[in-house]
């Protein structure tokens, strides 16, 4: 069974951090990353790797031939030994096509956010 303080801790520690979480959410959304267009896809890589505020992350950049660039972020924190490790996988690319943002804008109703790329349940 869920821990339900630690759930009700985690969305109170997040709430105030809603406004900064939604606009990085639109500058990714609004890069576009289509899939099988490889400069589109490496211009949205570069503006989740330049995103430098955290210091405990490393981020590499692997550069790929023929499609997007991946991107290893590991999280280094100040302590000396982790006590646990977490594995977090995913991808950021759209699938969609450039321009698609003009049929599917970016825009936040009825408190979910909408446009290529988004996915709320």
């Amino acid at each position: 069974m869920p821990d339900v303080n630690l759930s009700k801790q985690l969305l109170e520690l997040l709430k105030p951090q809603l406004p900064q979480m939604l606009a990085t959410l639109r500058q990714f959304v609004t890069a576009e990353s289509p899939s099988l267009e490889k400069a589109a896809a490496d211009r949205c890589c570069g503006i989740i790797a330049a995103d430098g505020t955290n210091t405990a992350l490393r981020v590499e950049r692997i550069a790929q031939k023929h499609r997007g660039d991946l991107l290893r972020i590991t999280y280094k924190p100040n302590k000396p030994r982790l006590s646990s490790q977490l594995l977090v996988l995913g991808h950021y690319d759209t699938v969609y096509s450039t321009g698609t943002l003009a049929k599917m804008p970016f825009r936040i109703k009825g408190g979910k956010a909408y446009g290529p790329g988004t996915f709320w349940i």
